[in-house]
């Protein structure tokens, strides 16, 4: 195989051992096959693609940015965009940006089954994200205002916030949130009082 020469070729056994060592085989494996065919090093681990920079002159890309100029050019619609991005939020990627359409995709993903992938686990990972109060609770405002846009049943609806509320584990962005539902959905009352009642059975079983 090309890239093994590549592989066995480049460092002297040591060196290889020890980055071998240091980002995992495969990923050593995986910087020798972008040499041997020229191309770029899809990485979103951050201390890997300095590894292939630096050590192998490859130039890493960023998942992220490729499925963005995809967006950008038509070549996948808005939906699928926040799709990908909701099933790498899923796995846990550090190095993303998302939004509250990327958790109501990772919604319509799983066909709005709140305990199957990629839902469950991305509410968890932006449940848990380190953040301010305030953006903790302008993330939640967006995320209950585009589910209720959404196509979700209105039953799995309920299922779908009390999980979101779960991962997010916070009293203080709860009743922040409950305070300021009149201005979030404004005319529309039905989401208003949906909302409220789903929010206040939440806080309920926590007084």
């Amino acid at each position: 195989m090309p890239a093994n020469e590549v592989f066995n070729g480049l460092l002297e056994p040591k060196r290889r051992k020890e980055i071998a060592e240091m980002i995992g085989l495969h990923h050593l494996e995986s910087i020798c096959c972008a040499m041997d065919e020229e191309c770029s090093f899809w990485c979103d681990d951050y201390p890997i693609s300095i590894v292939a920079k630096g050590e192998f002159d490859v130039e890493p890309i960023w998942n992220q940015a490729i499925f963005l100029a995809f967006h950008k050019t038509g070549v996948i619609d808005s939906e699928n965009y926040h799709q990908f991005i909701a099933n790498l939020l899923a796995m846990n990627y550090v190095t993303i940006v998302w939004q509250a359409t990327t958790l109501v995709g990772a919604g319509k993903v799983a066909n709005w089954d709140s305990k199957a992938w990629p839902p469950k686990q991305a509410l968890f990972v932006a449940g848990q994200a380190k953040m301010p109060t305030q953006v903790h609770a302008q993330l939640l405002e967006s995320f209950l205002k585009e589910l209720r846009q959404s196509s979700c049943p209105v039953l799995l609806q309920s299922k779908i916030i009390q999980a979101c509320l779960n991962a997010l584990d916070s009293l203080i962005v709860v009743q922040q949130v409950r305070r300021n539902l009149p201005g979030v959905f404004r005319i529309d009352f039905g989401s208003e009082n949906f909302v409220r009642r789903e929010l206040d059975n939440w806080l309920r079983l926590r007084s």
